[in-house]
């Protein structure tokens, strides 16, 4: 504002048409209007921000939305015996079982017998063929995929019951071979049999 005041003072001094005048005084009031212009221009960049951030949210929240969808319509899988099981019943196997999808891939890791199994319901159920050893860690890792297309994978690691007493049996005959009707199966054991009638039952 100095330099407008010093240039509208001098044109009583100066004669018409010479020095600065009025058109002078017009610029320098143009140039500061637009110099006014310009630093008020800065605060629209600090409006856009609020506006940015908010689009951003939005993205993120449509994002974490599809995401659960996508984990909605994937399987659940349910391995028996649970994970970190520590007396379970070698006898019942091993059971995985799939809800809202299929099973696609069952293993079984153990440094005892090789552990097999069959799928059933559609290949909603998987069950271990045989029974397994005692005394041994199993680690039962087991995928399915749901209806959404999403796969998920789950993990149980558990141990067998150790018995107080075991015993080992052998067949004369010889493991995993074809029978005729009437021939006799005979079996020896380790130990002493102490409940005769259900030693002497029949085989399933």
């Amino acid at each position: 504002m100095r330099a407008i005041s010093r240039i509208t003072e001098r044109r009583g001094d100066d004669a018409p048409g010479t020095g600065l005048g009025w058109p002078a005084g017009i610029a320098a009031m143009a140039a500061l209007a637009l110099l006014t212009a310009c630093s008020g221009s800065g605060h629209s960049t600090s409006q856009v921000r609020p506006v940015a951030n908010a689009n951003a949210a939005a993205s993120a929240r449509a994002a974490a939305s599809a995401e659960a969808k996508t984990a909605a319509a994937a399987a659940e899988v349910k391995i028996t015996p649970t994970n970190g099981a520590a007396d379970a019943d070698p006898s019942n196997g091993i059971s995985v079982t799939a809800t809202g999808g299929t099973l696609k891939n069952v293993a079984v890791r153990t440094s005892g017998d090789a552990v097999s199994g069959r799928l059933s319901q559609g290949g909603k159920v998987w069950h271990s063929q045989w029974a397994l050893d005692v005394s041994q860690t199993y680690t039962v890792t087991a995928t399915a995929s749901g209806s959404g297309g999403g796969t998920v994978t789950t993990t149980s690691t558990f141990r067998t019951l150790a018995p107080s007493r075991t015993f080992r049996t052998e067949i004369f005959e010889g493991y995993n071979q074809t029978y005729g009707v009437g021939m006799p199966v005979i079996l020896t054991f380790s130990q002493p049999i102490t409940d005769k009638p259900r030693s002497s039952g029949p085989c399933s």
